[in-house]
């Protein structure tokens, strides 16, 4: 009987357990005969990965964090070198979480076993030093963005621009009409409020954002909806002044494509809303101690991911100090009386065409198998 190729999956935040679970799927999907065991969440398990460990619930936020990470991680890693040194997996997929991933592809390497980068870290928006390391451990790297191939031809990587699978999800995604079940009249104008979906963010951001809904009020005639994250309890909504504000659980997509303009936590949610053509006004605020050392590693200018994709500014973004209710409210007010969301909306349409067409996991699925033909 022929031994089951297995193919080890390794991915650390939620974002990645989500794209790694649908990549899970496809790869399963062309090739039956495949067994995934790795390291993940939920997502990755409902699609047949075999999780010998929850990264989804132990990942450190800031810096502080990380110190007590360090010991569970270092153990974690060399069970996974001990077994692909002792299994042979016909490939390794790693997924985002470049600190550890990048550890574990040297070791794996000198094993000989194929190592695959599928989410490309952000190397172009700092340490990009470390692109020297993915071209001696890893075999072939799956971009979502385009820049990030040009970037790693300039370095004699091999590498394939997928597109975002993010396009996918939004064409196959229904929805429902979120004005309709909160009873907002059609030309009432809607705001949405996104403070992120990890409990740090939402305590930082979301008392900025609804005070800069409420400031508005008294020069605009609006409704506002905010999206609670699943992390998110009711207890903390309840410290934050929300009682002007429909507050949902989840449905970011759903509370975006209601909204006539959306204040955003910079993150893939931005990237939400430029697929959908919401326009937005991104902030974010981080602990002074992480924002310190960011601040002096970051390589680029913008953090909003539709400014980057675009390369310049198009969406107003205000980071840290700057992210006041104040600031945030006066732009919200002028972006809606100076008429600015209609050229918004074009930029971000060009925005979405350089996510590439749906089909970037199925791609990606295809590429793996063919190198491992």
């Amino acid at each position: 009987m022929a031994r089951t190729r297995q193919i080890a999956i390794l991915a650390g935040e939620r974002s990645g357990d989500v794209h790694a679970g649908r990549l899970a799927s496809e790869l399963k999907r062309l090739d039956p005969s495949l067994a995934f065991w790795g390291i993940g969440g939920e997502l990755m398990q409902q699609a047949g990965v075999d999780i010998i460990f929850d990264t989804t619930h132990h990942v450190p936020i800031g810096l502080m964090g990380v110190p007590r990470a360090i010991r569970r991680q270092y153990g974690l890693m060399m069970h996974i070198v001990w077994r692909v040194q002792h299994e042979r997996p016909a490939a390794v997929i790693l997924v985002d979480y470049p600190d550890f991933n990048l550890r574990v592809a040297a070791r794996i390497q000198r094993i000989g076993v194929p190592v695959f980068y599928f989410i490309s870290p952000q190397l172009w928006a700092w340490r990009s030093h470390r692109i020297e390391r993915i071209k001696k451990h890893v075999h072939k790297v799956y971009c979502f963005f385009d820049f990030e191939k040009e970037m790693y031809d300039r370095h004699g990587v091999d590498s394939e621009w997928i597109g975002h699978p993010l396009v996918q999800v939004m064409d196959s995604e229904a929805g429902g009409d979120l004005r309709k079940e909160l009873a907002i009249p059609p030309d009432k104008l809607l705001v949405a409020v996104l403070p992120g979906s990890r409990k740090c963010e939402f305590r930082l951001i979301a008392p900025v954002l609804l005070k800069a809904v409420e400031m508005a009020r008294a020069d605009l005639d609006l409704a506002a909806v905010m999206s609670r994250a699943p992390a998110v309890t009711d207890e903390m909504v309840a410290r934050v002044d929300a009682s002007n504000v429909h507050v949902v659980v989840g449905r970011t997509r759903d509370i975006l494509r209601a909204a006539d303009v959306a204040l955003v936590a910079s993150g893939t949610t931005t990237l939400e809303a430029a697929a959908l053509l919401t326009p937005m006004i991104v902030a974010y605020r981080t602990s002074p101690v992480t924002y310190y050392a960011l601040s002096h590693l970051l390589e680029i200018s913008n953090l909003a991911l539709p400014n980057i994709v675009a390369g310049r500014r198009i969406v107003p973004e205000f980071i840290q100090r700057k992210a006041t209710p104040e600031t945030i409210a006066r732009e919200l007010v002028s972006l809606i009386r100076d008429g600015k969301t209609g050229v918004m909306k074009e930029e971000l349409r060009k925005v979405r065409e350089k996510l590439g067409p749906p089909g970037a996991i199925n791609r990606a699925a295809a590429s793996i198998l063919e190198f491992l033909a």
